[in-house]
């Protein structure tokens, strides 16, 4: 028997130890754990979205991961089997930071995507850089209007784009 993958959606409160007591029945039930993910930008005024992606060996221990979740008062947003994670790597070439690197990744990020790793090149904030971007989202769709979105940012930046 294969291992599921688990896309999980939970409410969290916004103080310190909610994210370990989500994390204790997902361990507890043999979850393995490959990504967490703060949806900040869904943000309530005490609470926040937070994604957990997990294998799982048996799938009965999917409905006992949600009762003991629920036992400790968090609440279950969602949950998918087989959840997959569409990625894309890219390279920005230019003036990725002089044309604010910042308003570019808040772009890309509006789209629904997360931004998982970022390596950059650089001598100088005035000269040319490389920078990488490591994009993952939950749907292909995301990811499709992301890379629609970073072709307009860089012919208005500039800037070079080489998609993986």
């Amino acid at each position: 028997m294969g291992s599921y993958n688990i896309r999980l959606e939970l409410e969290l409160k916004d103080t310190p130890g909610q994210l370990l007591m989500a994390l204790e029945p997902i361990a507890r039930f043999g979850g393995n754990i490959r990504g967490i993910y703060h949806e900040r930008e869904r943000k309530e005024v005490d609470s926040l979205p937070v994604v957990f992606l997990f294998e799982l060996e048996d799938l009965k221990n999917l409905s006992r991961i949600k009762t003991a979740l629920e036992d400790k008062g968090i609440k279950v947003i969602k949950f998918l089997k087989d959840a997959e994670i569409f990625k894309k790597i890219v390279l920005l070439i230019g003036h990725v930071f002089a044309t604010n690197i910042l308003d570019t990744l808040d772009r890309i990020m509006a789209c629904g995507v997360r931004v998982r790793e970022v390596y950059a090149m650089i001598n100088r904030p005035e000269d040319p850089s490389t920078v990488k971007l490591f994009i993952e989202a939950d749907e292909q769709k995301k990811l499709d209007i992301t890379m629609e979105e970073l072709e307009k940012i860089c012919e208005e930046k500039n800037l070079m784009l080489i998609k993986s």
